[in-house]
């Protein structure tokens, strides 16, 4: 169980790092704490004499079919977990504005991955992510598609195909809170 400092960390870390129609509150962050503890992960930086500090965090779930992401709403996902399910689905990973220029988001994505590649019982590894830089792309290139714009290098999507996720396809109002992406997530499995 997550003690009080990390969960306000969490909570203070979700409002830095989205706009606010794309935080989670505190109540749906204690929930994936307490179902399924195993699967969330934060990372402190520092030390004993300077003392510690919440970089970053990730969030995941299990679900039983990746099929399940198809038409999946984001506020919707915590009714999919299934502690016995054979897809690992990356939910979210931040990190502190103070710590961008770190590899902490990699870390945390990396460590995820090895976690899962111990656990006989996870088949896949899988995500649907959002794109960085989509809205502000098509607002300079009308008629710009989200696939045409991840084509040309999304750094969210990107984020993931560099360590070797493969593009899965395109989940209308995933989020519809996510004007800059029209509601839309991205669907990325790990290999």
């Amino acid at each position: 169980m997550y003690d009080t400092y990390v969960s306000s960390a969490l909570e203070q870390l979700e409002q830095e790092c989205w706009q606010p129609q794309l935080q989670q509150g505190k109540d749906v962050l204690q929930s994936r704490l307490e179902s399924f503890p195993e699967g969330q992960l934060a990372l402190e930086v520092g030390s004993s004499e300077s003392g510690w500090v919440v970089a970053g965090s990730l969030y995941t779930l299990r679900v039983r079919d990746d099929k399940q992401l198809q038409g999946a709403q984001y506020h919707s996902l915590p009714q999919l977990h299934c502690q016995e399910g054979g897809v690992l689905q990356l939910i979210s990973i931040q990190v502190s504005k103070l710590q961008r220029s770190s590899t902490y988001g990699s870390a945390l994505r990396d460590h995820a991955l090895g976690l899962a590649s111990l656990d006989d019982s996870i088949g896949k590894v899988m995500g649907v992510t959002r794109c960085r830089g989509y809205g502000t792309a098509a607002a300079g290139c009308k008629g710009l598609s989200m696939m045409e714009h991840i084509e040309n290098g999304d750094a969210g999507v990107k984020f993931h195909t560099s360590r070797g996720a493969q593009l899965r396809g395109l989940v209308p109002n995933f989020r519809p809170e996510d004007v800059d992406n029209t509601g839309t997530g991205v669907i990325i499995e790990y290999t």
